[in-house]
C-alpha cells in the first residue's frame, strides 16, 4: 500500500508550485514511510509515498516509467495475479506488480484492468499522443481515491488532506452531505463533505485531458447484483469454499511477512484456516481488558484446532480525548464510527509483527451476515401490506407495556420502520444512527428538512438498480455503508501506522459468485451467513460456528472521563461552530444528561447516546480544524 498524489495544470507553472506540491505529498508520509518519489514536467506533477511489499528493490520505486518511456504510473494497492499477467507482456525491468499494471494498460488498453485481481487505486500519465491522466479504482472500493478540478487544474490523491493542502481556499461545504452525515454518521460516496472533491467510484474509469483539463467518465466494470444462479445449497457451499481458498491464497502474495487478524468471528477464522492450508501463517489477536469485548479465548480454540501459530497482543482499552481527536481528524471529513478506535489499537500492535495484515472484512456484506438481512425483509412486507400493518400495530400496542426498556425501545423502532414503503427509505432509516423520525418532547432535533437525507441516500449510486427489496439491501450495504464507513475505517486506521490491510472476502471472483447465490440460501429469518457457517463447522468445533454476529468496539465510558464529556458538550455547543446550526441545543443537552441516566433508557440506548455524541463532536472537530 502506498500514498499517491497527482497534479496537472493547463497553464504549465509546475516549477513555481513545487514546494507546495511537495508539502501536499508529505501529507501522505504515513501511507508510505519506505521511500518517496516524484516526477514532473511542464504540466504534470506525480508524487508517491511507498510502502514496499512486492519487489522491495529501488527498481520498483515510483513514479514508475514505462519500458518505452511514454508513460508513468503511481499506484496504491496490490495486484495479486501479477505473475500470471506478466507472461503476456514480454521482458520487463522489475519484478513488481506496478509495472505489470502499467505495461498491460499500454499494450491492451483499459480492458486489461478487467483481468486484474487485487485492491488498487492508481493514476497513469500517458503521453503517447495527447497527454492524459487515467484514474481507476478496484470494484469494491477497498483503496480510496479522490479528485478535485477547477478551471485550470486537476488534483488527485489517496487522501483528502493532500488535496486540501493545495485547494483549501476553494473548498466549500456540501450541505446535503453534511445533513446526511448527521443521520448516517459517515459521508456517503462518491460525494465528500466538500462540494469540490469527489471520490472515484469503484470500477470507474476517468480520463483527464491535460491540455484542456477535460474529464471523461465511464463505468468500466461493476458487480452484477441480479444474476442469480440455480445451484443447490450444497453446490453453492462447495463452490464458495473453492473460491474462498483461492481468494485467501491470492492475498498471501508478498515479499514481506504476512499475518492474519483473528477475532472470534466466522469470517476471520475462515481466512485463518484457508491461509494455513498450505503453510503456516501467524494469527494476530488483540486482548482487551474488558472481558465483554475480548474474543481471544475463541481465537485460541481456532489456533489449537489448526495447530497454527497465534500471537495474543496485550493492549489496553484506555485512551483519552487527545487520542480520540487524533483518530477523528485523520479521516479528513466528519466520521463517527467508534469501531475505528479498536482498529487503531489493532493496527498499531500488528505492524510490529508484519507489514501486511489480512482481515475478514466484507464477509457480512456478501453472505448476509448482519441480523437485518434476516428480519428487515419481513418489516418491508408489513410496510407494503395494509392488512399486515393493522395486525402488526395492534400486536405492538398490546405487547409493548409488558416489555422492559430495552425491548420496548427496539419494538418502537421497528414500528417506525414498518411505516416506510420505499426500499431505500427503509434501509436508510435502519442504517441511520440518528433517525430522521427521532423526536424529543414531540419535537424534531433537526433544524432542517430531513427529506434531504433520504434523497442523498437514494441518489448515491442510483445507477445500480435493484429488482426487489432483498437485492436493494445487498446493494445498499455494499456500496454505501461498507464503502463509505467500514472500508474507509480499515484503510485509514491501518495506513496511519504504515500497515497494509488486505480483505480476501472482497476478492472479485468470490464477490461475483456470492452475489449470484439465492438470498434465502445465505440467510433465513433467524440466522445469517448460512453458507459460511456450513463451511466453518467442517473445520472448527460446531459451537464456534453458531456464534452470533458481534461488533468490534470499545465503550467510550470505559476510557473517557466525566470532565472529558463536560468539555465535549461545551465544544459541541460552541456558538462559533457548526453543530447548533443544524441540531437543536436541547437535544445535545438531552444526550449528555442521558449518560448513565437510567430514566432515559426507554427512549435511547447507551450505545446510541455515545454514538450520537461522537457524530456531533466529530463534525465540530472537523469544522474547527478544516
Amino acid at each position: 500500500m502506498c500514498g499517491i498524489f497527482g497534479f496537472s495544470s493547463r497553464s504549465g507553472y509546475i516549477n513555481d508550485k513545487l514546494p507546495e506540491l511537495r508539502r501536499a505529498l508529505y501529507k501522505l508520509y504515513h501511507r508510505g514511510p519506505d521511500s518517496s518519489g516524484e516526477y514532473y514536467d511542464q504540466n504534470v506533477f506525480l508524487g508517491h509515498r511507498r510502502l514496499s511489499i512486492i519487489d522491495l528493490s529501488s527498481n520498483a520505486n515510483q513514479p514508475l516509467k514505462s519500458v518505452n518511456d511514454n508513460a508513468f504510473i503511481i499506484f496504491n494497492g496490490e495486484i495479486y495475479n501479477y505473475k500470471e499477467l506478466k507472461n503476456k507482456l514480454g521482458a520487463l525491468k522489475t519484478n513488481s506488480d506496478t509495472e505489470v499494471l502499467l505495461e498491460g494498460y499500454l499494450k491492451f488498453g483499459p480492458d486489461f484492468f478487467k483481468e486484474i485481481r487485487g485492491i488498487y487505486a492508481f493514476g497513469i500519465y500517458d503521453f503517447r499522443y495527447e497527454p492524459k491522466i487515467i484514474l481507476y479504482r478496484d470494484l469494491a472500493g477497498v483503496k480510496p481515491l479522490y479528485y478535485f478540478r477547477n478551471d485550470n487544474s486537476f488534483i488527485f490523491a489517496s487522501e483528502i488532506k493532500a488535496i486540501r493542502e493545495i485547494a483549501k481556499d476553494e473548498l466549500t461545504i456540501d450541505e446535503s452531505i453534511l445533513k446526511s452525515y448527521l443521520s448516517l454518521g459517515y459521508c456517503i460516496e462518491p460525494s465528500t463533505i466538500y462540494n469540490e472533491i469527489k471520490a472515484v467510484e469503484p470500477g470507474e474509469y476517468i480520463e483527464v485531458n491535460v491540455e484542456r483539463n477535460e474529464l471523461n467518465f465511464r463505468i468500466l466494470s461493476r458487480y452484477k447484483l441480479d444474476e442469480i444462479n440455480k445451484f443447490s445449497f450444497e453446490e453453492n457451499v462447495i463452490k464458495t469454499k473453492e473460491l474462498l481458498l483461492q481468494a485467501t491464497q491470492r492475498n498471501l502474495v508478498a515479499d514481506v511477512d504476512v499475518s492474519i487478524a483473528l477475532s472470534g468471528g466466522i469470517d476471520s477464522s475462515l481466512i485463518y484456516a484457508f491461509a494455513n492450508a498450505k503453510q503456516k501463517y501467524k494469527g494476530i489477536s488483540v486482548k482487551f481488558n474488558d472481558v465483554k469485548y475480548d474474543e481471544t479465548p475463541t481465537a485460541k480454540i481456532y489456533a489449537e484446532t489448526l495447530s497454527a501459530p497465534l500471537d495474543i497482543i496485550e493492549t489496553s482499552t484506555e485512551g483519552n480525548l487527545e487520542l480520540l481527536n487524533e483518530i477523528l481528524l485523520h479521516f479528513d471529513q466528519p466520521y463517527s464510527d467508534t469501531s475505528a478506535i479498536p482498529f487503531y489499537f489493532l493496527s498499531k500492535k500488528a505492524v510490529i509483527n508484519s507489514k501486511v495484515l489480512i482481515g475478514g472484512d466484507g464477509g457480512d456484506e456478501i453472505q448476509n451476515g448482519y441480523p437485518s438481512f434476516c428480519w428487515l425483509p419481513y418489516v418491508h412486507k408489513v410496510a407494503n401490506n395494509s392488512l399486515f400493518q393493522k395486525s402488526f400495530h395492534l400486536g405492538v400496542s398490546i405487547l409493548k407495556p409488558m416489555l422492559n426498556a430495552d425491548k420496548s425501545r427496539k419494538v418502537q423502532r421497528v414500528k417506525e420502520l414498518a411505516k416506510l414503503r420505499n426500499n431505500d427509505d427503509l434501509i436508510c432509516e435502519w442504517q441511520s444512527w440518528l433517525s430522521v423520525s427521532n423526536t424529543l418532547n414531540h419535537k424534531s432535533p433537526f433544524l432542517y428538512d430531513t427529506n434531504i437525507v433520504k434523497e442523498v441516500f437514494k441518489n448515491s449510486f442510483n445507477s445500480i438498480l435493484a429488482n426487489d427489496f432483498r437485492e436493494s439491501m445487498v446493494k445498499n450495504y455494499f456500496y454505501k455503508r461498507m464503502l463509505g464507513d467500514y472500508l474507509r475505517k480499515a484503510d485509514m486506521m491501518s495506513m496511519i501506522h504504515g500497515l497494509e490491510y488486505r480483505v480476501p472476502m472482497l476478492d472479485e471472483d468470490l464477490v461475483s459468485f456470492s452475489f449470484s447465490i439465492p438470498y434465502n440460501q445465505k440467510s433465513n429469518s433467524k440466522t445469517g451467513k448460512l453458507i459460511f457457517r456450513d463451511i466453518h463447522k467442517e473445520i472448527f468445533p460446531k459451537e464456534t460456528s453458531k456464534a452470533p454476529k458481534s461488533g468490534f468496539e470499545i465503550p467510550l465510558d470505559k476510557w473517557l472521563t466525566k470532565s472529558d464529556f463536560q468539555f465535549m458538550e461545551s465544544y459541541i455547543l460552541d456558538p462559533n461552530g457548526i453543530v447548533t446550526k443544524y441540531i437543536e441545543k436541547s437535544y445535545v443537552h438531552f444526550l449528555f444528561e442521558s449518560l448513565g441516566n437510567e430514566k432515559n433508557a426507554s427512549t435511547i440506548s447507551r450505545v446510541s447516546v455515545y454514538q450520537r455524541i461522537i457524530i456531533f463532536y466529530s463534525l465540530q472537530l472537523w469544522y474547527f480544524n478544516k
